[in-house]
């Protein structure tokens, strides 16, 4: 009778044990509670709102035109997008006349795999809802766009974009927080600094009276008023003056040529956007020669001295790979003597390659948009 007895209390005992680390291990009503808030993510976005998502987002609707596409790709994540605006999308059309490193980089994916949700200002909330998003990011129209489109979808809205032509290291952040990628965010961040210091290390040394003089004319055309940034890192970080820079530090705006005469710039950057194969059917944008026989502009000592260069600067929002890269090709522009043994081609291509992960991307820009080569 004893033997039974014990069998019966040890298999009690044995019970007891299992139940208890099977209980251990699922953690309980308290520990499941607090694992479910551990996945929650609250952030403060660009316009200083606070954000929560309940997990790491998957599925990535973009209504910043290219911001929020172009920091997944570059931090290996492109996969989550899976909705854009027009603006986004017809970025990648193979007619699309502007040349874009972004389309290079994930052409195939986008054309096939993610859903255009209409224009940026209204965009489709139905097809939004139907595309069961944990977030969306917002870029122009801030705070009264996300907060009407969440109204709308239930969906959270983070907004992420800027039209201020700073290196915007906090996007990266942002970005990384929402898809657990906070590691690879920092990885990149330290990245553009320490490749922009190579350059910031000389040009900091130049004293502002010896720094040359910069007008960058954004898109120029025959048929529309000069515009300009005054807001353009890559300007700064290469050694330049932004002569179109005010006190606010005010982004795109229109000025004149009698403005210009004005600054007196001693170097002009004419952006250039569009394809090699294209540029024809675009006989309304003005060619440097244009712009160096113009009877005003011969005022300036840019024009004296034919210092006029396409250069690439922003399209659909900043592209930090375009602005990395141009810190290098500015600055040896600007100080061919200081940087008389940097390629810039070279520095250009290891950065496209790092942040898109397409080989030789910087020279196959150069050659469709017309930058200067050594």
């Amino acid at each position: 009778m004893k033997l039974p007895n014990m069998l019966s209390l040890f298999t009690i005992i044995c019970m007891a044990v299992l139940f208890g680390c099977s209980f251990e291990e699922d953690g309980g009503p308290d520990k499941a509670a607090s694992a479910e808030k551990i996945t929650e993510i609250t952030l403060v976005d660009i316009e200083g709102r606070s954000v929560k998502l309940k997990k790491k987002a998957e599925r990535i609707v973009d209504l910043t035109g290219l911001s929020g596409t172009r920091i997944l790709i570059q931090l290996g994540a492109p996969q989550y997008i899976v909705g854009m605006t027009s603006n986004g999308a017809g970025v990648f059309d193979p007619e699309n006349s502007t040349y874009y490193p972004v389309q290079r980089a994930m052409s195939s994916m986008i054309r096939k795999d993610i859903i255009n949700i209409g224009d940026w200002k209204e965009p489709n909330a139905e097809k939004i809802i139907a595309l069961n998003p944990d977030v969306i990011f917002i870029g122009w129209g801030g705070k009264e766009s996300a907060e009407k489109i969440e109204q709308q979808t239930g969906v959270p809205a983070i907004c992420i974009g800027r039209m201020d032509g700073h290196f915007d290291y906090d996007r990266y952040r942002l970005v990384g927080k929402v898809i657990g990628k906070e590691q690879k965010a920092e990885e990149t961040i330290a990245y553009l600094k320490r490749k922009i210091a190579m350059v910031t290390g000389i040009t900091d040394k130049i004293p502002d009276n010896e720094k040359k003089r910069v007008f960058f004319w954004i898109v120029p055309r025959v048929d529309a008023d000069l515009r300009s940034n005054g807001m353009y890192d890559a300007i700064n970080y290469g050694g330049g003056i932004n002569v179109a820079s005010t006190e606010k530090g005010i982004g795109l705006y229109e000025t004149s040529k009698e403005q210009v005469v004005a600054w007196n710039p001693d170097v002009i950057f004419a952006q250039s956007s569009h394809k090699k194969d294209k540029r024809e059917s675009y006989a309304d944008y003005l060619t440097i020669e244009q712009i160096c026989d113009d009877s005003l502009l011969q005022h300036t000592n840019a024009i004296q001295n034919r210092n006029v260069y396409y250069l690439r600067g922003p399209r659909s929002d900043w592209d930090t790979a375009i602005e990395a890269a141009e810190v290098f090709y500015i600055a040896k522009l600007l100080y061919p003597e200081k940087f008389k043994e940097m390629d810039v081609i070279k520095e250009g291509n290891e950065i496209f390659r790092k942040l898109y992960g397409v080989e030789n991307l910087y020279t196959e820009m150069s050659e469709n948009v017309g930058l200067y080569v050594w």
